[in-house]
């Protein structure tokens, strides 16, 4: 069991992500659209997975979001917040 649910794709997985972001009171939009990719898309220059021909998340491949989001908080203004994440899975085989 993986833990990752069946059917997830790199789309989902960005429109999951901008999901729990939304729901915060000081977002207010995405700084740019997600790269959501898994293995070899992964190397793709701005990659941008299309909901028809995207791959299904993988615990066997790497998984890699670049996501930016800005947030406003009145004492600060505006700021972009950039996370890039990897996920894979460590064996000892």
């Amino acid at each position: 069991m993986s833990g990752i649910p069946k059917d997830f794709t790199e789309v989902s997985a960005s429109d999951k992500l901008e999901e729990f972001r939304a729901s915060k009171e000081h977002f207010r939009g995405l700084s740019f659209p997600t790269i959501s990719s898994v293995g070899s898309n992964g190397a793709i220059i701005h990659y941008s997975p299309e909901a028809e021909t995207c791959a299904e998340l993988d615990p066997d491949q790497m998984y890699l979001c670049d996501s930016g989001a800005q947030v406003c908080e009145i004492s600060f203004g505006l700021v972009m917040i950039q996370i890039v994440w990897g996920f894979y899975l460590l064996t000892t085989s």
